[in-house]
């Protein structure tokens, strides 16, 4: 019986290092067996002494070398093995190898899962002996939330709540800017970050704030230099901007959708506009005719607009994740401080915040051609990248509730007024998907009667 030499001979394309044929190319492997041979010489030499004729090498040293030149096959294997993501700039290489660190990041929080404060606290310790000490929680309210102090003057209440946390704020929000792209996204996350933190301020005494430390220091304050300077670096570089609610071509096709947009509905807008302002200006002139006080048409706006995210079932969706993994990047951090008594400016929490955000840029743009994209083309399906920090998160959560019992609580739960309020806001949230739902159901429909007719 002859058995064709093609059929069990891969084709040259098909040897790709990103996908599963269980080949690899010359090159990768040469590469892969130089990095290998390259650590085999780094541990002989390490071993004999070349680093250092008078050093006592200790079990923890050994450990601490073994557990870099791990992290470093990891991340060479990542380059060649991990698929590319939607970003290019500056090369696809530093997104793999973020990736590759998320991994590893995912890999230390399971290992965490199974140890107990004890262990983990004397393994911060080791790493930075600092932590030896335990910070305590900082009240931001303090004695009084009076914007005019009582002796020394005006602003005196206000000067020394300004710390660290004024330049994370400015930093974080143009962040979230930069990677959500989306305006109503980003405000909303803002204002409900604050509520959050009022909703949890008996368990976390550092989120105990004044009102103005809520609205005037962060919502309109460091949140909003934020997110303008953010939206300043999209317009200025043309970088896309994510409309969660609708489904087109895409990222790669953004210049030409904004040509077919703007030359297809330019003269409809116009239009409209025309009608929305002489049609406004004919009810306002009635109004100060009657009245004669002020011009009401100045205070009159020429149109009131639904958020688009939350007009369709797909952008409702979305919203809810993107706001839930957000919201629960921040949460974490204040959490993960409190159980295990960290200081808020600790250099291991930079680190996350880096990864975190580079590694949720490429998620997040990925996830947005895997919902806004062509439905046709990623139905049903979603990146690694998107899982993989999804996962992240929620095992960072997962962690974080294990060992809440460092936090010494009397009860995790808030007023009853503040519960009142989050069973209002679950009933609006379901209300509107039930709404979203029959909405997109009705619109299939009639496709599809069209269709059949």
């Amino acid at each position: 019986m002859h058995v064709s030499r093609k059929k069990w001979i891969p084709e040259m394309g098909e040897c790709h290092p990103s996908r599963s044929t269980g080949y690899m190319s010359f090159w990768t492997s040469f590469l892969l067996s130089i990095s290998v041979i390259a650590i085999w010489v780094i541990s002989e030499l390490f071993l004999r002494g070349f680093f250092g004729q008078n050093l006592a090498i200790s079990p923890m040293m050994r450990a601490t070398w073994g557990l870099v030149a791990a992290i470093g096959i990891v991340m060479v294997m990542s380059v060649h093995f991990l698929p590319n993501g939607t970003f290019k700039w500056p090369c696809y290489a530093f997104w793999k190898i973020m990736m590759g660190m998320n991994i590893l990041y995912l890999v230390l929080l399971t290992f965490l899962m199974f140890q107990d404060t004890e262990y983990i606290r004397s393994a911060l310790i080791y790493i930075d002996p600092k932590l030896k000490e335990g910070v305590p929680e900082i009240n931001y309210a303090g004695n009084s939330c009076s914007i005019i102090g009582e002796s020394d003057g005006l602003l005196t209440n206000i000067l020394p709540k300004i710390d660290l946390f004024v330049i994370a704020h400015f930093l974080g929000w143009m962040a979230k800017t930069l990677i959500l792209r989306n305006d109503f996204l980003v405000w909303f996350n803002s204002i409900f970050f604050e509520w959050l933190e009022i909703t949890l301020r008996h368990i976390l005494p550092n989120f105990y704030e004044c009102w103005w430390d809520h609205i005037l220091l962060d919502i309109f304050g460091c949140n909003m230099i934020g997110i303008f300077c953010g939206n300043y670096i999209i317009r200025r570089f043309g970088l896309a901007r994510f409309n969660w609610h609708t489904c087109h071509n895409g990222l790669e096709n953004k210049e030409h959708n904004e040509k077919s947009v703007s030359s297809s509905s330019a003269k409809r807008h116009k239009k409209a506009s025309k009608e929305a302002i002489s049609s406004f200006e004919d009810k306002a002139q009635e109004v100060t005719s009657v009245s004669g006080l002020f011009k009401v048409k100045n205070f009159i706006p020429l149109s009131f607009k639904w958020p688009e995210t939350l007009s369709t079932l797909r952008g409702f969706l979305s919203f809810l994740v993107l706001t839930a993994i957000v919201q629960l990047i921040d949460l974490n951090y204040f959490f993960f401080k409190a159980e295990f008594y960290m200081p808020v400016s600790h250099w291991i929490f930079g680190v996350r915040t880096v990864v975190l955000a580079i590694c949720g840029a490429s998620a997040v743009g990925e996830l947005y051609e895997t919902i806004a994209r062509d439905c046709s083309i990623h139905f049903g399906k979603i990146s690694f990248q998107s899982w993989l920090i999804v996962v992240v998160i929620f095992t960072e959560s997962l962690l974080c509730w294990r060992f809440s019992g460092n936090l010494r609580v009397e009860s995790f739960l808030p007023s009853n007024f503040i519960i009142y309020i989050w069973i209002f806001i679950f009933f609006i949230l379901v209300v509107l998907y039930l709404f979203l739902t029959l909405k997109s159901f009705h619109e299939n429909l009639g496709s599809n009667r069209k269709k059949n007719e």
